[in-house]
């Protein structure tokens, strides 16, 4: 039986952009008028030793406490013309049950640089209901160009812009679990998430212990915001979440909470698997 859901397009349309950028990337922001500090000055985990182990997680998303989707992420270190790099797949899908009113099957994957995260291809394939969109982003490191192919109801657009510090989001995630945080320290980056340019802050606000399905963990909580800053109006269109990290060296995401319409959508870690542990 399909539960009752009010509102159920603002529920659908704000739980797939939570799955599709929230989980994947950390797409998240803190507006302060005191100082950023960059990613750069924040140093790296001595150790960190994430390109020595495969992993994959498996993650819920609920609306209210109600089971709406489900998603999937592998992880693999892999050799990218000639270059040590990171791959990442993303698969994200609704439960059986809502196919009816709202089927998606997104998938994502990105391969980036092993010493500095910058993205090398990236890829977004949406399949929600009938509608279909796929997008193909390729950087190139020589002219800090971003090509990128759009493909929409069978029509195809073509852009580019040019920088140097622009990761995807899946990159833009590796990136933070990388960083030796503390509470108190506040993060910037920028985003491109297929179609639009995101301005990404977090500032991470406390330690704390938290349980999810794969037990109970010591975690950063980090308060985040995001700024679409490629449409003209939209820049004061702040997107919130809540994200926890674990603290220990692997830096699991742990937990997403963010804030629709009506109540809260919450994506939990349910699974994970490494091929080598860190300590």
């Amino acid at each position: 039986m399909i539960p009752h859901l009010p509102a159920y397009h603002t529920i659908e349309r704000e739980t797939r952009k939570t799955i599709g950028f929230s989980i994947l990337v950390f797409a998240l922001l803190f507006v302060s008028v005191v100082p950023f500090f960059s990613y750069a000055t924040v140093p790296p985990l001595k150790e960190w030793g994430v390109w020595e182990a495969s992993e994959s997680f498996v993650y819920q998303a609920s609306w209210n406490g109600i089971p709406v989707a489900t998603a999937k992420i592998n992880a693999e270190p892999v050799w990218w013309e000639g270059k040590k790099s990171y791959r990442v797949r993303i698969k994200a899908r609704t439960w059986k049950y809502l196919d009816p009113i709202w089927k998606m099957r997104d998938s994502i994957e990105s391969i980036f640089s092993g010493e500095n995260f910058q993205t090398r291809r990236f890829t977004f394939l949406q399949k929600e209901n009938r509608k279909r969109t796929y997008t193909l982003a390729l950087y190139d490191p020589g002219t800090e160009t971003w090509t990128v192919r759009r493909e929409k109801k069978r029509k195809v657009k073509w852009f580019e812009f040019v920088s140097d510090d622009t990761l995807d989001p899946i990159s833009a995630f590796y990136r933070v679990r990388s960083l030796d945080i503390k509470v108190g320290d506040r993060l910037r980056l920028n985003v491109f998430g297929g179609k639009s340019r995101y301005r990404v802050t977090l500032e991470v606000v406390a330690k704390e212990r938290i349980s999810v399905q794969t037990g109970s963990f010591e975690a950063y909580k980090i308060i985040s915001k995001i700024i679409n800053i490629s449409r003209k109006g939209y820049a004061q269109r702040v997107r919130e979440a809540t994200v926890w990290i674990s603290a220990d060296r692997n830096r699991t995401p742990l937990r997403i909470v963010s804030k629709v319409f009506i109540g809260s959508v919450t994506i939990d870690l349910v699974k994970v698997n490494r091929s080598a542990y860190r300590s």
